[in-house]
């Protein structure tokens, strides 16, 4: 009797153990429960950054990206214009300074970047635009070309006087460098003898003292998108003037594939090799 007696209190130990460790679970368990996982960084092709609550950066471009592509803020999902929108407005609604939005499409794309985790942040950091126009900076016509600086700066003059314009969005080859000659050349060659037009974005000026604009032929033509076009210049946009950085980034993409100006073979080829000096005795 002692015997069963002691079996049986030895089961209900047992039991109740075993009860407790899968309710309870161990430290360990608890421990793995409670770990967070750090944020994930996501990096665009130009520079910018943001958190993510997606799995992966390629996920949370490409949800981002459709939701662009919906509102048509990008021609696909997948295209370079696609990804500079996602990753402009997650930086925004993430970071630390109050942007202004352009058209209520961008602002429907924060909330839906912010509610669906692509990348969560404050809206408020997004401000719908005001109606007061920006004093001086407006579309100015009637330029001409008094010199080509380098393929992305030049001076003109107008009924304003002379002005250096270091065209927005765009970084050239500097003379000397490769390509550096073929880039000033065409762009003296678009801009010589022609009406050009003055068309800023949001700064006046750089840090240079440069008059920061986009440069138009009287018909329309973008000086700084046909230079990329030619291969002579990259996309390189710098906030907060990327009004055309969407579709500069698209042009170098076709640059690219189609191998031309920088993109080419054999635009660069290594400098000859040099001979060592044989020294006599």
């Amino acid at each position: 009797m002692r015997l069963l007696t002691r079996a049986r209190r030895a089961t209900g130990v047992a039991l109740a153990i075993a009860l407790l460790w899968g309710c309870g679970g161990s430290d360990d368990d608890d421990a793995a429960d409670t770990t967070v996982r750090a944020p994930l960084i996501c990096t665009s092709a130009t520079g910018l950054t943001f958190t993510t609550d997606m799995d992966s950066c390629d996920e949370a471009f490409e949800q981002g990206g459709e939701f662009a592509a919906d509102l048509e803020l990008a021609t696909g999902a997948d295209t370079p214009a696609a990804e500079l929108a996602v990753a402009s407005t997650c930086s925004t609604i993430q970071g630390a300074e109050p942007k202004t939005y352009e058209t209520p499409e961008v602002a429907t794309l924060a909330e839906q970047l912010h509610s669906s985790g692509v990348c969560p942040g404050l809206l408020t950091m997004l401000v719908p635009p005001t109606t007061a126009p920006v004093v001086g900076l407006v579309v100015t016509t009637g330029w001409s070309l008094v010199d080509v600086i380098d393929g992305d700066t030049l001076d003109v003059t107008g009924t304003d006087g002379q002005r250096r314009i270091q065209t927005i969005g765009i970084n050239s080859p500097e003379p000397g460098d490769c390509m550096g000659e073929q880039a000033t050349n065409a762009l003296r060659f678009l801009a010589a003898d022609q009406q050009l037009t003055l068309v800023p974005d949001i700064s006046d000026v750089d840090a240079e003292g440069n008059n920061l604009r986009y440069v138009e032929q009287a018909d329309g033509v973008d000086l700084a998108g046909t230079m990329i076009d030619l291969g002579l210049a990259i996309a390189e946009p710098v906030e907060p003037d990327i009004a055309r950085a969407g579709d500069y980034a698209q042009r170098m993409v076709n640059a690219q594939a189609a191998a031309v100006g920088l993109w080419a073979p054999d635009a660069c080829p290594p400098p000859p090799a040099t001979t060592a000096a044989v020294v006599t005795g």
